[in-house]
C-alpha cells in the first residue's frame, strides 16, 4: 500500500508531532508499505530515512504525491497540505495529536474550517480520551506510541531523584517541579536533598534559573539544555520519578511512556492525555495544584509498597504502546476503510 503521511512539522524540528510521525512513517514501511512524508519544515542536509521525504512542495509535486497514494495519513488538520483530497479521493484518515485552537480563547475562523474538514475524512482519530471529548466526539481513540528500540531500562543503580523533560515554557511547569523540590528538601525538622534534573530549554530558562537561586538549590537542581535519543535514555536511567506537571491540558504526552521504559515512575497532571499516557502505572495530580503534587508526591516517596505496584504494571502498559502494537491497530483501521 502507497501510504502519504502530511504533517505540518518533522525532523529535525523538536516535538511530539514530529516524533509520532517519523514513528508511524518507519513502522508503516517495516511493515511492508511504500511510505511518503509531506511536510513544510526545511532540512539542507542530505536526508537520515529510507523513506522519500517532499519538504515545501509546489502545487504539482503536491498533487503527483497525493495521486500516487493509496491513503493519507494527516497528522493534525494541514489544509495547506491536504485541500487537494477534496477533489483526489483516497482513504483519508486524520489523526487528532493536539488541540488546534487556543484553549483560552474564542475559537477562530481557521479552527471552524479545521472542524469543518473532520468531517469529510473516512476516520478521525484522536490519541486520547480528552482529545475526544474536546475536539471530536466521534473519533476512535488511538494512544501515541514511543520508540521502544530507543528507550528502555538498563537496570543500573539510580544515583538521582526526579526528572523533568520538555521545553522550558511556563505551560509545561518545570517551575512546578522546582517549587515541588524546595518543599521536599525543607520539609519538617530534618531537611532533606532530593535531586532534580530539567531536560530542554526555551523562553522560561532565565525564570527557572532565578527560582533556583531564590529557593538556594543549586546543589540540587541542575538545568542541563536539549538532549536527544541516547542522551536523553542515560539521562532518564540515572533517576527514579518523571515529572509532568503540566499546566495546560496536554493531548497526549509519550514523555510519561519513554520514562516508564526507562524505569522511572511518572508524577503527572491531570484532566489531560498524561492520564491516558500512564494508565496505572503512575499517579496524576491535581493539574496546576502545587499543594495535590507535594502531598502526592510524599505518600509515593513514603510508599514503597506503592511504587512497586506502580513498577508492576508498566511492562504490560508498555507492550500496548509500542511503535509495532500501535502502528498495526492504524494498519487493520485502514485497511477496513
Amino acid at each position: 500500500m502507497n501510504i502519504v503521511i502530511l504533517t505540518h512539522s518533522f525532523y529535525p524540528a523538536i516535538g511530539g508531532i514530529e516524533i509520532i510521525s517519523e514513528i508511524f512513517a518507519d513502522e508503516f514501511q517495516n511493515k511492508g508499505n511504500r511510505v511518503k512524508v509531506i511536510t513544510w519544515t526545511t532540512y539542507q542536509d542530505q536526508e537520515p530515512f529510507d523513506y522519500k521525504v517532499i519538504r515545501k512542495p509546489g502545487i504539482s509535486q503536491l498533487l503527483k504525491t497525493l495521486l500516487w497514494a493509496d491513503c493519507v495519513v494527516e497528522h493534525n488538520p494541514c489544509l495547506q497540505l491536504s485541500w487537494p483530497l477534496l477533489f483526489i479521493r483516497k482513504k483519508h484518515v486524520i489523526i487528532l495529536q493536539t488541540w488546534f485552537y487556543d484553549l483560552k480563547k474564542k475559537a477562530s475562523f481557521k479552527s471552524y474550517l479545521k472542524k469543518l474538514w473532520l468531517k469529510q475524512a473516512e476516520q478521525v482519530c484522536a490519541v486520547s480520551e480528552s482529545i475526544q471529548d474536546g475536539i471530536y466526539p466521534n473519533a476512535v481513540v488511538i494512544h501515541n506510541p514511543y520508540k521502544s528500540e530507543l528507550f528502555y531500562d538498563k537496570h543500573l543503580e539510580r544515583h538521582r531523584d526526579f526528572v523533568f523533560l520538555g521545553r522550558l515554557v511556563s505551560d509545561k511547569g518545570a517551575d512546578l517541579a522546582v517549587e515541588l523540590i524546595s518543599r521536599l528538601n525543607n520539609a519538617g525538622a530534618s531537611k532533606q536533598n532530593y535531586s532534580l534534573t530539567i531536560i530542554g530549554t526555551g523562553e522560561d530558562k532565565e525564570r527557572i534559573e532565578r527560582l533556583i537561586v531564590k529557593y538556594h538549590l543549586e546543589d540540587s537542581v541542575h538545568l542541563v539544555g536539549a538532549k536527544r535519543g541516547a542522551e536523553i535514555v542515560d539521562l532518564l536511567n540515572d533517576h527514579r520519578f518523571l515529572l509532568a506537571p503540566s499546566r495546560w491540558k496536554e493531548p497526549f504526552g509519550i514523555i510519561a511512556l519513554e520514562g516508564m521504559a526507562c524505569g522511572c515512575i511518572p508524577i503527572v497532571s491531570d484532566d489531560c492525555g498524561l492520564e491516558d499516557a500512564i494508565g496505572n502505572a503512575g499517579i496524576a495530580f491535581k493539574r496546576n495544584d502545587l499543594e495535590d503534587l507535594v502531598y502526592k508526591t510524599k505518600v509515593l516517596l513514603d510508599d514503597v509498597e506503592l511504587q512497586n505496584k506502580l513498577k508492576s504494571q508498566m511492562p504490560a502498559h508498555l507492550k500496548a504502546h509500542t511503535a509495532s502494537a500501535i502502528s498495526s491497530q492504524y494498519l487493520e483501521l485502514i485497511a477496513q476503510l
